[in-house]
């Protein structure tokens, strides 16, 4: 099953590709999309063999074909969230701050029931959207060489550095760095609430990839 806006393919269980998600998640989907523009969809249905399934008690709404993990393409996660709000028909919804997506489900229930994702878990609470930071930390192998052309890339690519220390601050996050012995070494605080955590990471090591600087593992 599919709509104008979600194929197939990506609605479709990743562990055994078979489909089985219900029409009424997928109207849901598309009032969603209507609203908040292009959605990327992590997971939709998945079979009661899916790994994530199977750990479970019980099925969850994904095995039944009544919930989708998504991305916002066009907004971020806050306002994403405040267009799920609005939308009648979805009675679960879960945050995953860390990876960016939100899950949305249509269960039956009088009123909806909120969750983030802490550590893998799913958390019940009131505010999804609480001024909480989250912080992490990130390790560069960088020769002499690289130095500056590494400068350049995240400045270019937002990240401003000058000097081997010092620290950077924007609107939701803000990052720590230090450069000695030749290794950079940074330390990523971001405020979900306004900017994916995984994000501002994301856009660090694509700009240093450029020049061949991997994180080390």
């Amino acid at each position: 099953m599919e709509s104008e806006h979600f194929k197939s393919t990506e609605l479709r269980c990743h562990h055994c590709d078979r489909e089985g998600v219900q029409r009424e998640l997928l109207d849901v989907l598309e009032a969603l999309r209507a609203k908040a523009g292009p959605l990327k969809v992590n997971s939709a249905y998945r079979c009661p063999k899916h790994p994530v399934e199977a750990r479970k008690p019980k099925a969850g709404f994904h095995a039944q074909g009544l919930a989708a993990d998504l991305v916002p393409l066009a907004m971020p996660l806050r306002a994403f969230y405040d267009v799920i709000r609005s939308e009648p028909r979805i009675k679960g919804i879960g945050v995953d701050h860390a990876a960016g997506y939100i899950h949305v489900d249509v269960r039956q229930a009088a009123a909806p029931v909120l969750w983030v994702y802490r550590n893998g878990r799913a958390v019940v609470v009131t505010d999804l959207f609480q001024e909480v930071a989250m912080a992490d930390q990130m390790r560069f192998r960088v020769t002499p060489e690289q130095i500056e052309a590494a400068r350049a890339k995240l400045a270019k690519a937002g990240f401003p550095m000058s000097g081997e220390s010092g620290a950077i601050e924007k609107d939701g996050y803000r990052i720590e760095y230090t450069l000695a012995e030749g290794e950079l070494i940074l330390r990523v605080e971001a405020k979900p609430c306004i900017v994916p955590m995984w994000l501002v990471m994301s856009r660090i090591r694509s700009a240093l990839a450029k020049e061949g600087i991997a994180k080390q593992t």
